[in-house]
């Protein structure tokens, strides 16, 4: 059996999945490489519907892992055979270090522009995903390096995120066209404007927590747990995100979000108005 970190981390059918896996990812020529464990259950937010997320990291340029290679047959011959068994695989994610190393260092750096990538809503947010990473094979120590790096969250990254998301929220606060697309009960404009200014929110709580930005998943199971949050914060954002049909439920929602967006103000400016709440660990 090959040791890796995961082992006594994740469930039992998990580490016998990474144990039958990992040996077909080795056997590929990869030069310096690593094979990481993201998503739910890295972020212990797993349930019985999450997949698993292995994350290649690799020094040859290379073409995505896919079955049409002859190299990774055997590797995705392996994934077919655990979903027939209940078990989602997602794929294998390969990234070169460089490309990694780079987008690292921009972000540290305050350049905070999420990759677009097809899969996740609001772009790919790689330090919430490197940080909490597990190493399951990390010969060179590419994945330790770069979790050392995350350690303290940059307050150059702090300040960018907040001014870039406060400045929307405030913009949308007073904004005359959403006033008057309420009142015409536009409904396409408003759950989209709704659903983005909820994400500004959902942003400035995490920056204030000095928490790198989850991705798209378990943002209010999060949430729920930070020192700093406007009071029942996941709740108000659930409310306003399935608000009552009609006029009403729609003044109702743009209500509720300046309400939260005067809230971020105050903990913007007074870090000691805080909620009662602990912080997530």
């Amino acid at each position: 059996m090959v040791q890796t970190e995961s082992q006594g981390q994740v469930p039992a059918f998990v580490q016998e999945v990474i144990d039958d896996l990992l040996p077909l990812i080795q056997q590929v020529e990869l030069g310096r490489y690593a094979v990481g464990m993201s998503g739910s259950l890295t972020k212990r937010v797993w349930d019985e519907r999450s997949d698993i997320d292995l994350r290649l990291y690799h020094e040859q340029p290379m073409e995505q892992p896919g079955p049409e290679d002859p190299r990774w047959l055997p590797y995705f011959a392996r994934i077919a055979w655990w979903a027939e068994r209940g078990v989602t695989i997602d794929g294998l994610w390969a990234r070169t270090i460089d490309e990694v190393d780079a987008s690292v260092a921009a972000w540290l750096s305050g350049d905070h522009r999420p990759d677009p990538i097809v899969w996740s809503v609001w772009g790919y947010h790689p330090l919430p995903d490197l940080s909490q990473q597990l190493a399951v094979d990390d010969p060179y120590g590419i994945i330790a390096g770069w979790r050392a790096q995350l350690t303290t969250y940059p307050p150059i990254l702090k300040e960018r995120l907040l001014a870039h998301h406060l400045e929307s929220l405030h913009y949308w606060r007073d904004d005359y066209h959403y006033a008057n697309k309420v009142v015409r009960e536009d409904v396409v404009f408003l759950a989209g404007l709704s659903t983005r200014l909820v994400h500004d929110v959902i942003q400035v709580i995490f920056a204030l927590n000095e928490t790198f930005f989850a991705g798209d998943g378990n943002n209010l199971r999060l949430i729920e747990g930070f020192a700093i949050a406007p009071d029942d914060a996941a709740n108000r954002i659930t409310a306003i995100l399935y608000p009552p049909t009609g006029i009403d439920g729609i003044e109702a929602q743009r209500a509720q979000i300046i309400a939260l967006i005067d809230d971020l103000d105050v903990l913007a400016t007074d870090p000691s108005a805080r909620s009662g709440h602990s912080r997530f660990a």
